[in-house]
């Protein structure tokens, strides 16, 4: 299946300077960060290594499901594969969105409203697959907003397409 390129992006605002989230950052134990500096833009490359994703393979969950149903009296084999297919997409999506690369740009000695994140991701064209990515990226990115102390003040989605973002 082709794999689609995917940006997130999120306006941040808050009352602390940048030199304030960015202490948040570097003390907080899941994140990891590598600090740039531009001029007088501050470009943060944020990663959460210690983040673990479980990984259950199809037939596992397939075998839980099936499991599950019967000790309920449930007979919907239907039922049964289309909440298989499902956990598995969303673990897949929640894979993906941790994979991806998240940067945060900031002024030097300003107070947040000049804050964006984004998250770049690479996504197979499926749509229930994409539209938990889509759910797992405003996820983390709020994860993010909230250990610095900010609030979203706006969440954009934006298609990479024929190598330019649309």
């Amino acid at each position: 299946m082709k794999k689609i390129k995917i940006c997130y992006l999120a306006n941040l605002s808050g009352i602390n300077k940048s030199e304030d989230h960015i202490k948040k950052l570097e003390s907080h134990p899941s994140f990891h960060i590598i600090v740039k500096k531009k001029k007088r833009n501050i470009i943060l490359d944020i990663t959460e290594p210690d983040r673990k994703i479980s990984n259950f393979t199809s037939q596992e969950i397939q075998k839980d499901l099936s499991d599950r149903a019967s000790k309920l009296k449930i007979n919907r084999p239907d039922l049964v594969e289309s909440a298989k297919q499902a956990i598995f997409d969303a673990q897949k999506a929640e894979q993906i969105t941790y994979s991806g690369e998240m940067h945060m740009e900031t002024k030097e000695n300003v107070k947040g409203e000049s804050t964006f994140v984004t998250l770049e991701v690479m996504c197979e064209n499926n749509p229930q697959i994409k539209a938990c990515v889509d759910q797992y990226a405003l996820q983390r990115i709020t994860r993010l907003a909230k250990v610095i102390g900010m609030k979203i003040e706006k969440f954009s989605i934006i298609p990479f397409d024929n190598g330019r973002y649309h």
